[in-house]
């Protein structure tokens, strides 16, 4: 009878032990040739990415991914979830080479175990994150009163594309949903670095939404961030806070009662040239934007170009007359003047403008007209020749049109 129940639970053991080894073999991703896989354990086990080529989600599972140093490596979610399991402190992607996430699936840290909790995603220094899709998440803070970890921590460069969510998955509290730079206050957040005032971070936000969290980016210290545009919206305690150097150039920021949208800390700088506020943020706007308040309370900053009209009604004119009517040389002369028009200048460079419009428009008046023009192959070669040589001034026009409609 004994040898009987031994028997019985040594199958039960093999058989678990056969079962747990399929379980771990199982994966949920398939990878192109060039792409290496191995594991560490940092808390829970990785499974590190090396080489170059594309891992393809291909069910939802808890799986922690590592990118290895130099690897470069195209993520694609293809609607999946990757999550970390629950009460788990560690991150769900680390990353220390060069990552693209593309798709539209889903990435979330579960852990609610206390404060400082890990971010989603750790671009740690010299590594490159770019995100064309995806939502970026946490669980809500659950038992903890203290700040969930950051949906990404940066102290490398980090790229957000249209076509991306940010959620703190909790818009009452919460650490912010991006942190790049170096958090000189605790040490503990800077993904088990020392702080390094010689390792500069960039962030670019190109769109995407951000919704939740303490607020939207922190920029801290050593970080530049540019803005682009993007949706900004109930961060707990504002929008975005700067230590470091932040650049808007677009998007849609929108503060809950009571709070400041944009901050500063330190020798935090921020300049706004374009934009949609629910505040006056024309302390931060730079000397060629002008803020104009909108009928719901927000206010909507833009840029301000220099005035470039006279060269326009002289690209117009030239063109109208048709490019072939004035001499080749004359015609160069005009184009070698318009290719030295800086046409982004803002009002406050009027002076320098002004000469650039002097000098084309001595150019343009020195344009000499063809005299009896002859016809056949030899003027067709030199009208598209013409043209050719113009398509510099007929690409000036359509860029005007796109800067002034």
């Amino acid at each position: 009878m004994k040898r009987s129940v031994f028997k019985i639970i040594l199958m039960l053991v093999l058989f678990l032990g056969i079962s747990c080894n399929v379980n771990a073999a199982e994966k949920n991703w398939t990878v192109s040739s060039g792409i290496t896989e191995s594991e560490e354990v940092k808390g829970a086990t990785y499974v590190v990415f090396s080489g170059k080529g594309e891992v393809n989600i291909t069910k939802s599972a808890a799986t922690y991914i590592k990118i290895a140093k130099d690897a470069e490596i195209i993520l694609n979610l293809n609607g999946y979830t990757i999550s970390t399991s629950d009460w788990t402190d560690v991150l769900v992607i680390e990353n220390m080479g060069k990552l693209t996430i593309n798709g539209s699936g889903t990435v979330v840290n579960k852990a609610n175990n206390g404060d400082w909790s890990a971010a989603v995603i750790g671009n740690h220094p010299g590594a490159t994150l770019i995100l064309n899709g995806g939502t970026y998440t946490r669980s809500k803070n659950g038992k903890t009163t203290g700040n969930s970890g950051y949906i990404i921590k940066n102290l490398g460069s980090v790229v957000v594309n249209e076509g991306v969510n940010l959620n703190n998955g909790d818009t009452t509290k919460g650490s912010s949903l991006i942190a790049s730079g170096w958090d000189i206050s605790n040490s503990a957040n800077n993904l088990g670095y020392s702080y390094d005032e010689s390792v500069k971070t960039n962030l670019v936000i190109n769109g995407g939404t951000f919704v939740g969290g303490k607020r939207s980016v922190t920029s801290d210290t050593g970080d530049n961030t540019v803005i682009n545009g993007g949706t900004f919206s109930e961060g707990a305690t504002g929008i975005l806070k700067a230590a470091g150097n932040v650049q808007i150039n677009g998007g849609t920021f929108k503060a809950v009662t009571g709070k400041n949208v944009l901050e500063v800390e330190n020798d935090g700088k921020i300049n706004v040239t374009n934009g949609d506020f629910n505040q006056d943020v024309s302390n931060y706007m730079s000397n060629d934007s002008e803020s104009i308040k909108n009928e719901d309370g927000t206010y909507t900053v833009n840029f301000v170009y220099a005035d470039y009209s006279k060269i326009d009604k002289i690209i117009e004119k030239v063109i109208d007359e048709g490019v072939d009517t004035y001499t080749k040389e004359s015609i160069t002369a005009l184009e070698k003047e318009l290719e030295k028009v800086d046409w982004e200048l803002g009002k406050s460079k009027q002076a320098e403008v002004d000469k650039m419009v002097e000098a084309v428009t001595k150019a343009f008046n020195q344009l000499k007209k063809i005299e009896n023009p002859k016809t056949g192959n030899s003027a067709v070669t030199y009208i598209l020749s013409a043209i050719i040589m113009v398509l510099g001034i007929g690409g000036c026009i359509i860029y005007r049109k796109k800067l002034f409609n």
